[in-house]
């Protein structure tokens, strides 16, 4: 999917990113629990499984310095 990304201060795809969220979303619906966010101060809240925390954190930015589709070693 098509993200903001921060290095580049573009839209684009950036298949390492989609990976790990994905594979975030499917660890929060095993557990039953889901990660949002309170805006106060910053800090994650870790709460009771809702599809709507999942939408948030499928729109996250991207903040790495590569778009490579790669993880290197």
């Amino acid at each position: 999917m098509k993200r903001w990304n921060l290095t580049h201060n573009d839209e684009r795809r950036n298949k390492r990113v989609d990976v790990f969220l994905k594979a975030v979303c499917e660890v929060c619906k095993q557990h039953g629990l889901s990660i949002s966010h309170e805006d106060q101060r910053g800090a994650f809240v870790i709460e009771e499984m809702d599809e709507d925390n999942l939408e948030w954190l499928n729109a996250a930015y991207d903040g790495t310095a590569t778009t490579q589709n790669v993880r290197k070693k």
